[in-house]
C-alpha cells in the first residue's frame, strides 16, 4: 500500500481498532484526528477522509511563510522567521536547506505586501542568501519579524 504523509494504517485486532490516524505538526502544536473504517464505511473511504482532514489542516494552518501570510497569520510567520534564523546562523546549514529557505521567503514577498516593509525585508533577505551573505539575511529577516509585531 502507498505511504500518505503524516497518515499511519492502526490495525488492533485485540482492540477491534481499524482505521487512519492522522498527525499534523506545526509551529510546537499537533493536531491529530482517527479516522475509523467502521465509521468511514471501509477502509478506502476512511483513508479518502483522513487525507481530506490533512490537506484541510495544512491549509488552515499555513504549512509555509506565504500560506502564513496570506491567511493572515502574522504570529505563526513570526515563528517560521525565527526557525529559518536559527537555521541560517547554524554552521551545519546545507545548501539544499539554504536554496529551501531562499524559494520560501520569495514565494512569500507577494503575500507580504499587506505587512508594511515586511516584503521589502524579505526581498534584501533573498537577495542577501543568494549572495551568501547569511549574517545580512538573518538581519534582514529578523527585520521582518520585527515589522510583523
Amino acid at each position: 500500500m502507498e505511504k500518505h504523509k503524516d497518515i499511519a494504517r492502526i490495525d488492533q485486532e485485540s482492540k477491534r481498532t481499524h482505521g487512519w490516524y492522522v498527525r499534523v505538526r506545526f509551529v510546537g502544536k499537533t493536531y491529530s484526528k482517527f479516522f475509523s473504517d467502521r465509521k468511514c464505511g471501509g477502509r478506502c473511504t476512511s483513508l479518502l477522509s483522513a487525507i481530506a482532514w490533512r490537506d484541510k489542516m495544512e491549509k488552515k494552518l499555513g504549512k509555509d511563510l506565504a500560506e502564513q501570510l496570506q491567511n493572515g497569520q502574522p504570529e505563526a510567520a513570526q515563528m517560521t522567521l525565527q526557525k529559518m534564523i536559527s537555521q541560517l546562523k547554524s554552521a551545519n546549514l546545507t545548501p539544499e536547506q539554504l536554496q529551501k529557505i531562499i524559494q520560501e521567503v520569495s514565494k512569500a514577498i507577494d503575500p507580504a505586501g499587506n505587512y508594511g516593509k515586511v516584503a521589502e525585508h524579505l526581498k534584501d533577505a533573498a537577495r542577501q542568501m543568494q549572495a551568501g551573505e547569511k549574517p545580512g539575511a538573518a538581519q534582514s529577516l529578523q527585520a521582518a519579524a520585527n515589522e510583523l509585531e
